[in-house]
């Protein structure tokens, strides 16, 4: 009994995230027409193409390249390098790995130009993925050591400005005096609201 409602369970939910997903991609067709501005059409072409990278690799491409055309007629940099990415996806998941490694050489290099590391860190995964993909075990794991290295100094660096904001908002909270709060017809000192 249990085996048989398995599968029909995993339909069921196959078919509710299909439908969310049509609507969102509904969603954002209606978007695309609104716009008016070349970096806005790329922005939403891009979307587009990222909803349907698992659902179809072609409609996928075929966004990526609208987006691509569009970013490059607003010099839209960013957007030349997203796109440039989820054409390498689409080819990816088509099992056209040499194409896949050619677009996301051209985004890696375009995340490069503009110094966006997280990008960066993000395009060497997909890349090693690909290597991977295609038994080249030691390029795969050489491109996923530089993306981790990326990460890691990332992180550093975010931590190192969060610490450095923590340490300010302590030194202003430490040297202020605020005024009492009224609550429920109490009124509760400073002194008191940190003793609670």
């Amino acid at each position: 009994m249990k085996s048989s409602i398995l599968p029909f369970l995993i339909l069921l939910l196959s078919l509710h995230v299909s439908a969310q997903d049509t609507k969102y991609i509904d969603s954002l067709k209606s978007d695309l027409v609104k716009e008016q501005h070349d970096t806005s059409l790329s922005n939403t072409c891009n979307r587009i193409a990222e909803a349907y990278r698992y659902m179809d690799a072609d409609k996928n491409r075929e966004f990526a390249l609208r987006g691509l055309s569009y970013a490059r007629s607003a010099n839209f940099v960013r957007g030349q390098g997203t796109s440039y990415n989820l054409i390498a996806q689409s080819y990816e998941n088509k099992g056209l790995f040499a194409e896949a490694i050619v677009y996301y050489d051209s985004s890696l290099s375009v995340m490069r130009s503009i110094s966006s590391r997280k990008n960066e860190a993000n395009i060497l995964l997909n890349k090693s993925n690909v290597y991977q993909k295609t038994a080249d075990y030691a390029t795969a794991a050489e491109l996923c050591m530089q993306s981790l290295k990326l990460q890691e100094e990332l992180n550093k660096s975010t931590k190192e400005k969060t610490e450095g904001t923590e340490n300010n908002s302590d030194s202003f909270f430490a040297e202020r005096k605020f005024p009492t709060v009224q609550t429920n017809e109490k009124i509760l000192s400073s002194q008191q609201l940190s003793e609670m």
